[in-house]
């Protein structure tokens, strides 16, 4: 992906057939998770394509830099991303899906020209695993996509804490 730097859809197939291999050679599942940004379509009307662009780029990093060195992480489509994580328990990934959040909505990109208003964007994330959820690319980023956006509608509803709700923030 030109914008972020990171594997687009395409590679991610590939990389998926990789994964496949690799969990029926040694009999252990891997999970499949999308994560969206909540709210990102406020940035891009707020403050135009060129700051969105910027939030997806260190959205990006900062979910990069949760992952582990093996994980694979694309840019699936507009604000959404797909990671690949092989040997994770359900609860591994909990614990990872609640330190990207916390991370992703705890940052703040400084817009215009000081650093009083800034940009921010949530995240919502969803998993599925391979074999019980599906066996396909394709089955797994349906089961993924129906769990992420279970998880976007908590957040909007209040279900589920918000570390900073996503928003517009002005500081004086």
């Amino acid at each position: 992906d030109s914008l972020t730097g990171l594997p687009n859809a395409r590679a991610l197939h590939v990389r998926f057939d990789q994964e496949v291999s690799r969990a029926r050679r040694n009999n252990r599942p891997f999970q499949v998770i999308m994560l969206d940004l909540d709210d990102f379509k406020i940035v891009n009307d707020s403050f135009g394509h060129k700051i969105g662009d910027r939030m997806l780029r260190e959205v990006a990093s900062l979910i990069q830099n949760q992952l582990r060195e093996y994980d694979f992480l694309a840019r699936y489509a507009g604000d959404e991303f797909v990671a690949l994580l092989p040997d994770l328990t359900v609860q591994q990934v909990d614990e990872l899906r609640d330190r990207i959040e916390t991370v992703v909505s705890s940052f703040s990109l400084g817009v215009g020209s000081g650093t009083q208003t800034r940009a921010r964007v949530g995240i919502s994330i969803g998993a599925s695993i391979f074999g019980a959820d599906g066996e396909t690319l394709d089955q797994l980023l349906i089961a993924a996509d129906q769990a992420m956006y279970r998880a976007k509608s908590a957040h909007k509803t209040g279900a589920l804490p918000s570390i900073n709700p996503p928003e517009l923030v002005t500081t004086p």
